[in-house]
């Protein structure tokens, strides 16, 4: 099978993706992740009432965003948390959850007529992201954050950077 030009990019980039990986690179994200688990744990506890009922994924996509927008993308407003929120969840709705296209190998412009919302989602959110590689390329200063990281990597062999398709793709 040929490859997606989504996963050359991506195999493509993930050699110079690898130093933002690093043990100390992953433990300077623990307080953002910490931060992140207590406040939900705050928002559980004012909410909480005798016997009620939570939609634990719904909370834990929020977290999860929150985490990816303090350590990935230095949230700096540049994304709409909301709107990213909500086309996560539609990619779970649709594209994230196996159907019989994916058992049966279909073509993928079939999947793409199938789950078009899953798809329209996933461009949103890949713009946003192109918006923040633009804005980040034009205002250089370090945030600290996995964007910084891939902007900046460099193959040491080449020299070479990764394009923003490649940098989008290692995020998303």
């Amino acid at each position: 099978q040929t490859m997606t030009t989504t996963s050359r990019r991506m195999i493509l980039g993930a050699g110079l993706a690898a130093p933002a990986f690093r043990n100390e690179r992953i433990l300077a994200m623990a307080p953002a992740m910490s931060a992140a688990a207590e406040n939900l744990t705050r928002i559980w506890r004012a909410e909480a009432k005798p016997l009620a009922q939570r939609d634990i994924m719904r909370d834990m996509t929020a977290v999860t965003l929150d985490v990816i927008l303090a350590t990935m993308l230095a949230d700096d407003g540049a994304i709409d948390r909301e709107v990213m929120g909500a086309n996560i969840d539609v990619f779970f709705e649709t594209i994230g959850r196996p159907n019989i296209a994916d058992i049966l190998a279909l073509p993928q412009w079939f999947s793409r007529m199938m789950n078009g919302r899953g798809f329209r989602a996933i461009a949103a959110m890949r713009a946003s992201i192109h918006r923040v590689a633009a804005a980040r390329r034009l205002d250089p200063r370090p945030r600290g954050d996995l964007i910084d990281l891939l902007l900046t990597a460099e193959d040491p062999e080449t020299g070479r950077r990764m394009s923003d398709g490649e940098l989008c793709d290692n995020i998303m």
